[in-house]
């Protein structure tokens, strides 16, 4: 099983809901951010790192965000939880899209994701089929100085038109992804190089 990587203690923790909670300072789950691209920029500026706590829901991701060392983004959670051990990808599912609609349809007409009480539901295609609608966005990129230790656990990427996850820089050695989904996305690159990590 892998294993996020160890973070020291005094690395910082943000938590992030899909609405946001009190002054959304981040520092708990009463105080959440409501954008995981604050969170993460907020965790980069720390000496030490730290982890993003991501509570279940849908969030739309409108531009790159930058994993800077020792940073892990970490998705499944209800809510309440107070140890990583405690997040359940599987019963709050945490989607990222690079889209702000989700009512994309397969190539031959048929719903990509459909939603019901707030849950949604993927549809997997029938046959060969495309994704007739994406944005051009990657979830995740490595800083230019390089991004070691880092990792994205329990997340969900959908309708993404290009890479997902983009490390590509000299020092990102470490990057660990698990419990993820990548489901209905399109993606080319031209060349890879033998330290480049994309998922699409």
């Amino acid at each position: 099983m892998m294993q996020l990587p160890i973070l020291l203690a005094t690395a910082l923790r943000v938590f992030v809901t899909p609405t946001g909670a009190g002054d959304m300072s981040g520092t708990s789950w009463a105080t959440a951010m409501s954008s995981i691209a604050a969170a993460v920029a907020a965790v980069g500026e720390s000496a030490d790192g730290g982890e993003v706590w991501v509570q279940g829901g849908k969030y739309d991701v409108g531009t790159t965000m930058t994993l800077k060392a020792n940073t892990q983004v970490i998705g499944g959670f209800k809510g309440n939880e107070d140890s990583v051990e405690d997040a359940d990808p599987e019963a709050n599912q945490t989607i990222l899209t690079a889209t702000a609609r989700m009512d994309t349809q397969w190539d031959d007409g048929s719903p990509v994701w459909t939603s019901e009480d707030g849950k949604w539901t993927y549809h997997p295609p029938v046959g060969f089929s495309f994704v007739k609608a994406c944005t051009g966005v990657t979830a995740f990129s490595d800083a230019e100085e390089g991004s070691p230790n880092c990792g994205i656990r329990g997340l969900t990427f959908t309708l993404f038109n290009r890479t997902v996850v983009d490390f590509f820089h000299a020092g990102s050695d470490g990057l660990v992804v698990s419990k993820c989904r990548f489901l209905a996305n399109n993606g080319s690159a031209s060349s890879f190089s033998g330290k480049s990590r994309r998922l699409w």
